[in-house]
């Protein structure tokens, strides 16, 4: 963990990335814990899709920022739509993140792995979208309609994940 935050540090990390679904909160925690009181990382934490309950927000977010060892997230992402889309709770999922903003226990809210259908089922738009975006898939559908509404598009996989890395390295 020190080699791990001493290399975030070197390089300039400011953010952290986190999910229940990665499994990695706890590991980040610790990491957080070692690091100087004056450097205060962006925590990104996540709401699994298996969240379909608006009930099921507050205390998943509750054990997120109980692992990661913070008080709030700076933001809250919905990681998926497909299980809220299906189950109907789209609308009350989003206002028990929206309330937990108005709780104190996070700053903002916003979505992962959105299309466009999916961004415009939401009763008020998000801070931010966060989708795999690269040379490779680039979404400039998604890029435009984010920015004509002042949304933040956010690429997770930048350089195009695992396959998508060697071949864009390689040019």
């Amino acid at each position: 963990l020190a080699a791990c935050r001493a290399a975030s540090q070197e390089r300039g990390c400011v953010a952290v990335d986190t999910a229940p679904t990665y499994k990695n909160e706890a590991a980040v925690g610790r990491a957080l814990a070692l690091w100087p009181a004056a450097f205060v990382p962006f925590v990104i934490v996540k709401v699994p899709k298996a969240v379909t309950d608006p009930a099921q927000v507050r205390p998943t977010l509750l054990k997120s920022l109980g692992l990661l060892g913070v008080q709030c997230a700076d933001l809250l992402l919905l990681h998926w739509p497909s299980d809220v889309v299906e189950a109907g709770t789209l609308t009350s999922v989003w206002g028990a993140m929206q309330a937990l903003v108005a709780e104190g226990l996070a700053r903002g809210v916003g979505v992962c792995n959105f299309t466009i259908g999916a961004l415009e089922l939401l009763p008020s738009p998000p801070l931010l979208v966060q989708v795999e975006r690269h040379p490779l898939l680039p979404q400039w559908e998604l890029a435009h309609y984010c920015a004509a509404r002042g949304i933040v598009l956010q690429a997770h996989m930048p350089l195009g994940g695992k396959i998508g890395a060697c071949e864009l390295l390689a040019h």
